[in-house]
């Protein structure tokens, strides 16, 4: 997987903590989306940061 695609899932991620945050606790399906989103945040910051010299050099190499 490359950055950009880690990058992205991180702000789609992002948008939908912000978007749910309201519902959080009073609506399940709040609550539950806000969780997922939560947790599919934090495993790609955790990706990024254990392999962020190789991501780098991934994308160097694609670049014309």
């Amino acid at each position: 997987m490359n950055a950009i695609n880690l990058i992205t899932i991180q702000i789609i991620g992002l948008i939908t903590m912000i978007g749910t945050a309201e519902g959080l606790f009073t609506s399940t399906i709040s609550t539950i989306l806000f969780a997922l989103a939560f947790a599919t945040f934090a495993q790609c910051s955790i990706y990024i940061g254990k392999n962020k010299k190789w991501l780098i050099k991934e994308e160097s190499e694609q670049l014309p």
